[in-house]
């Protein structure tokens, strides 16, 4: 029906196409787990907080409110002394020009 010269041309197209495409779906693949290395790694730490008792998770409320207390203490230092104070400041000092 066709001529045999076009069938060949077609069927080394048809091969050059399935390994572009091949190609193309390894890197797609390679692209797809490296985007999704996070989703799985924050999916096996809510699978690690799902485990945990209630009893644990109640109890960890407290706790991390004494950690950021001693952590983060309220009159503590140059830092929060400048975020207390530094827009207050600098308000002052443009008012002033």
């Amino acid at each position: 029906m066709y001529p045999q010269i076009d069938l060949k041309y077609l069927e080394q197209r048809k091969a050059s196409l399935r390994g572009r495409i091949h190609v193309r779906r390894s890197e797609s693949a390679v692209a797809i787990e490296r985007v999704l290395r996070p989703v799985v790694w924050a999916e096996g730490l809510w699978m690690k907080w799902k485990a945990i008792s209630p009893v644990v998770k109640l109890t960890a409320l407290p706790l991390g409110f004494l950690l950021k207390n001693k952590l983060f203490p309220k009159s503590g230092g140059v830092i929060s002394g400048l975020f207390r104070w530094g827009p207050l400041a600098l308000n002052l000092f443009r008012s002033m020009r």
